[in-house]
């Protein structure tokens, strides 16, 4: 069997006859020399390569690299005659004068003559005509709202201080400012009375605005202990199931089970919501409402609490009612004690429906 062993210059995967175990060879792929491995996987690097100063072709190699960047005597002469020799050591030169600049005469620009607009007779107006915020900025200010232009003759010598002309502008603005916010504030004031004679907004197809809608079925559930004490059956389910039943396809029983989260509750109270029903979640204190439209339902009431006897089995009206709406009755029912009943509600009064489960037999 050959000996497998990397080269350990290029890691080329290679094999050789066990004979070979501890010589020296070439690898094929990268061509540099290695030792073979002994037979017990060990291998010593090979020897360091020597020189044979005796080789006659190694002796005329090296002569012919000594040779490369001779320069001759000749040719030294003429460089030395060419350029000198430098300092030894850094010296610093001074740098030549600069010229002076020579200076450049500007012409001085023509003066020009002001002249004076005379005022527009047809354009003049008095005092009432003036904008009301003018008025009262110049009143604040101490200026003339009604100022002329000056002449040529009554043109200040100096420039008016820029603080002035800061003061007036910043003190216009401020004006200005509180103007219009004190006119925004007496159209938006809180607490205005609104107007009578407003349009009063119907939503889009009805004359009048639409009412809370009314609770069709409420009441109590409860349930008894072995010790006849009666209890609050908070978490119970109450659903109201339209009859007959609508060609949909049926529900599945998670989130109308006592005990569900009760966002799946969310979600199956719209699913019955759509068919035309309606559920509830029994609240803490036992309590119910239900919002049905005019018809005839089944009201399906699922006990928290209450388990169902193991003697009572699911009737069958009972069981042909829940198969109309649901895949499988049975695991909305389970273990629990159940009271399912028709309701015929009119659509006007508040029906009550109360009902307490009794402990098992």
């Amino acid at each position: 069997m050959p000996i497998k062993f990397r080269c350990s210059h290029c890691r080329q995967l290679l094999g050789i006859a066990r004979a070979k175990a501890g010589q020296i060879v070439d690898c094929p792929t990268c061509g540099r020399a290695m030792r073979v491995p002994l037979r017990d996987g060990l291998s010593e690097p090979p020897p360091r390569p020597t020189l044979n100063l005796h080789d006659p072709a190694l002796v005329s190699a090296l002569n012919e690299l000594a040779a490369i960047g001779e320069i001759s005597a000749d040719d030294n002469d003429e460089n030395t005659d060419e350029e000198e020799p430098g300092p030894s050591t850094p010296v610093v030169l001074p740098a030549p004068p600069l010229a002076e600049p020579e200076p450049v005469w500007l012409e001085p620009l023509p003066s020009r003559p002001v002249v004076a607009i005379a005022p527009d007779a047809s354009a003049e107006s008095d005092e009432s005509e003036l904008p009301t915020a003018l008025v009262e900025l110049a009143e604040l200010t101490g200026a003339d709202a009604k100022a002329t232009p000056l002449e040529s003759s009554e043109l200040p010598e100096e420039p008016q201080p820029v603080a002035w002309r800061s003061s007036l502008i910043t003190a216009g603005v401020g004006l200005v400012c509180l103007l219009v916010g004190y006119g925004l504030g007496r159209l938006h004031a809180p607490g205005s009375p609104p107007d009578a004679n407003a349009p009063v907004e119907h939503a889009a197809g009805q004359g009048e605005p639409q009412a809370a809608p009314r609770a069709a079925l409420s009441g109590r559930i409860t349930y008894r202990t072995e010790a006849g004490e009666t209890r609050p059956d908070a978490g119970a389910r109450v659903l109201a199931l339209p009859h007959p039943a609508r060609e949909a396809e049926k529900l599945n029983a998670a989130g109308y089970r006592p005990g569900d989260p009760e966002r799946d509750f969310e979600i199956a109270r719209a699913a019955i919501q759509a068919r035309g029903g309606d559920a509830a979640n029994v609240a803490a204190d036992g309590t119910y409402s239900l919002t049905l439209a005019a018809g005839t339902y089944d009201v399906l009431i699922l006990s928290h609490y209450q388990p169902r006897s193991a003697e009572e089995p699911v009737a069958a009206p009972h069981q042909t009612v829940l198969e109309a709406y649901f895949e499988r009755p049975d695991q909305l029912l389970g273990k629990l004690a159940y009271q399912l009943a028709p309701l015929q509600y009119s659509g006007g009064e508040t029906e009550i429906r109360d009902h307490s489960f009794p402990p098992p037999l």
